[in-house]
């Protein structure tokens, strides 16, 4: 009786597909070879065989439904009046769903507003400007990039509100020092730890700079193309600027170095898991998954 009612079933439908006529086919196999093993798997047979008979009655309707014509579809997703930087959003996190490559992910900071001033060289040595500088995070939740998954199809730049681009304006991470050092035409960072000092590569708006943290000696030595900046990791506290390629004059922004050390903390927190911190972290001891 039941062999009756699977003949039924399919009375009507091979006529319709081949690849129906080939399940059925692997069906009859299955009932001689294991009828226990087939019964189990019947449930998932016949899904499959539903969904190719109703497949064109799916797409018949999706081409008739003004909801899917390229008339509703043609305008870009409205965008509100802001624009991305490498912190902080209106997180909404829509960039992280819709990449195709699982290369966009949270991280957290811990939300901080930094004041400073830079040094400019002088004959003999350096002095600090007069105008402050400020760096502001607001937010402990974070977006990146990870550049070794990405392959720029700007498909979160399609779905976000802001302008920009995420795979653009959030810190791209790089897997290793390799690719980083191969695609020098993409800004963004890596990361390591070696013994106990924490290093990190940067390139923003072309520009490369290197920062290490020693928290052994409790320095934190920040290298630009102008010169080498030593600073006092407690404190922040410039300790000595040692000229490399910059002339009497020159103001040595420390932005970026305010920037790597912010991300730096928050890339090698232990609270998300992620892409980057995932390799300096026994998966017995890390946290849930964020």
């Amino acid at each position: 009786a039941f062999r009756d009612e699977i003949d039924a079933f399919l009375s009507g439908a091979l006529d319709k597909s081949a690849p129906l006529r080939e399940r059925a086919e692997e069906m009859t196999v299955g009932m001689a070879e294991d009828g226990a093993k087939f019964i189990r798997r019947l449930p998932e047979l016949l899904a499959a065989w539903a969904g190719v008979l109703n497949t064109p009655e799916l797409v018949a309707g999706a081409m008739e439904d003004p909801y899917y014509s390229q008339a509703k579809n043609a305008k870009s997703p409205n965008r509100i009046e802001s624009t991305l930087r490498i912190f902080d959003c209106i997180n909404c996190d829509k960039c992280v769903p819709v990449c195709p490559n699982d290369a966009n992910f949270v991280y957290s900071l811990t939300p901080q507003r930094i004041e400073y001033r830079n040094p400019v060289l002088i004959a003999g040595g350096w002095k600090l400007v007069d105008a402050a500088s400020i760096l502001e995070v607001k937010k402990d939740h974070q977006l990146a990039n990870f550049v070794d998954f990405c392959n720029e199809c700007a498909n979160c730049d399609t779905f976000c509100p802001e302008y920009g681009g995420p795979f653009i304006e959030k810190p791209s991470w790089f897997g290793s020092l390799a690719s980083w050092t191969r695609d020098r035409k993409t800004d963004g960072f890596f990361v390591d730890i070696i013994e106990s000092q924490r290093r990190m590569w940067g390139r923003m708006k072309g520009e490369e700079y290197y920062l290490v943290v020693d928290p052994i000696l409790q320095r934190d030595t920040y290298i630009s193309r102008l010169a080498e900046v030593e600073f006092m990791t407690e404190t922040a506290g410039i300790y000595t600027v040692l000229r490399i390629g910059g002339k009497d004059g020159d103001v040595i922004d420390l932005n970026p170095y305010y920037t790597m050390k912010i991300l730096m903390d928050g890339i090698l927190a232990t609270d998300r898991i992620h892409y980057v911190n995932t390799r300096f972290i026994p998966h017995r001891l890390a946290p849930t998954v964020g």
